[in-house]
């Protein structure tokens, strides 16, 4: 599929988006291979720490996990609540919710 050049021209001109990924295709067994990832990551930097002189691990970032429409639900109303506070503290600026 993504060496149709068809496919590849959607895919390209479409807006990136920061909603993840959905529940299609998540299983159990992907769910325990994401933490079996996280906590391999975990005992690295566990590691590195351990044998760093000043004793810092360093940060690992999560595996991605879908997002359901609850979580967008959640952001959508943090977000709203973050652009009534700004809009309430500077009420001389027009806010647009972003």
């Amino acid at each position: 599929m993504f060496d149709d050049p068809e496919m590849a021209a959607r895919i390209a001109s479409s807006e990136p988006s920061d909603d993840g990924f959905g529940l299609v295709g998540w299983t159990p067994e992907r769910e325990l291979l994401a933490d079996t990832a996280e906590i391999l990551m975990s005992l690295r930097s566990v590691l590195i720490a351990a044998n760093s002189k000043d004793g810092k691990a360093p940060k690992f970032p999560r595996m991605p996990r879908p997002k359901t429409a609850v979580d967008r639900a959640r952001a959508a109303a943090a977000k709203r609540k973050r652009s009534d506070l700004l809009a309430q503290l500077t009420p001389h600026h027009l806010h647009a919710p972003t």
